[in-house]
């Protein structure tokens, strides 16, 4: 019992919280985390819109929408919160040495493009096999009623 409330008085001590808090802080800037959300969200939304063209008219809509609800800005306290769950501040000051090699700037650089193409990869395969989707549904609505 002792050692429970010696553990809950560690984590809840502001100076943790603090030094995790100021080291993810340091590695979102040491990231580039808000040109990395920017050029994410861009990236996405252009793949959107390529398959939906006629909204390419509203472009800067949908863009200053994103940004307002998806953007750094709006969300870096989220993920300070989420970052400070799920790693130990020693976890974050690995990821910060990581980011500052040539590899985890690459990384970094990178990340939004592979998350749209992965995202193209996804939605192309949904496409490709759309028709089994539809097959699968229209056999469950036929089980559902002939019951």
């Amino acid at each position: 019992m002792k050692y429970i409330i010696i553990f809950f008085l560690f984590i809840s001590n502001p100076s943790y919280a603090g030094d995790i808090n100021n080291e993810i802080e340091k590695m979102l800037l040491i990231t580039d985390m808000p040109s990395v959300y920017d050029q994410t969200v861009q990236k996405l939304l252009d793949a959107q819109l390529q398959s939906e063209p006629s909204m390419v008219p509203y472009r800067d809509i949908f863009y200053k929408f994103l940004t307002k609800y998806m953007g750094f800005e709006s969300i870096k306290l989220d993920l300070i919160k989420l970052y400070s769950q799920n790693f130990t501040v020693e976890d974050i000051k690995t990821l910060n040495h990581f980011y500052s090699t040539a590899t985890g700037k690459k990384a970094m650089k990178l990340f939004p493009t592979i998350t749209a193409q992965a995202g193209e990869l996804g939605k192309q395969r949904m496409m490709d096999n759309i028709g089994q989707l539809r097959k699968m549904i229209e056999d469950e609505d036929a089980r559902i009623k002939n019951k």
